[in-house]
């Protein structure tokens, strides 16, 4: 079974991370681009998530630039001499050793990026983006954090680009003490 998007195919295990992923967040516009899967978040629309051979991240985009990056995690794939799988980015001394391909990038980074994704983007949290003087910034925050967050030490800090308060996510989408 793979997912069909016009003619873009889609199957194995980003397959199935898709399929996982949208539901806890709905998804919509999934597209091959430079080499990766992206999608973006129904009710978030600044965020856009790729997947390519050796990465996954969140794209912050404000304005139709791409402002920062969020939760990016690498998995460069590589074999011992035994078969074991281990990420290559890893430092040797705490590198950890699976079975398969597929099994290392599930655990590597599709799980802990997935929840990262359920720690951060809940209901009632912020996503505050920033224009520094030449470069850029975005971050979540929760409203405890958001006035802290706005005050960057050394830096010369320009009003948010934007404040979008995370209100309308998928009905899962509360605090833990709220759940």
């Amino acid at each position: 079974m793979s997912i069909k998007f016009g003619k873009f195919v889609i199957g194995g295990l980003e397959e199935k991370f898709i399929l996982d992923f949208g539901k806890l967040f709905p998804i919509k516009t999934v597209v091959s681009k430079n080499k990766s899967i992206q999608f973006g978040f129904v009710y978030i629309p600044y965020l856009t998530c790729f997947i390519n051979e050796t990465s996954i991240g969140i794209q912050v985009d404000c304005r139709d630039v791409c402002i920062d990056f969020m939760c990016w995690l690498d998995h460069h794939i590589n074999q011992t001499d035994d078969g074991r799988y281990f990420c290559d980015s890893c430092v040797e001394d705490k590198r950890k050793y699976w079975k398969s391909r597929d099994e290392l990038v599930r655990e590597h980074s599709y799980t802990p990026f997935m929840d990262w994704c359920k720690e951060n983007l809940v209901e009632g949290n912020f996503l505050l983006m920033f224009d520094l003087d030449g470069g850029s910034y975005a971050r979540i925050c929760t409203p405890e954090q958001v006035s802290s967050s706005c005050e960057i030490p050394n830096l010369k800090v320009k009003p948010a680009i934007d404040l979008y308060h995370l209100e309308r996510l998928h009905p899962w989408g509360k605090r833990k003490n709220e759940r």
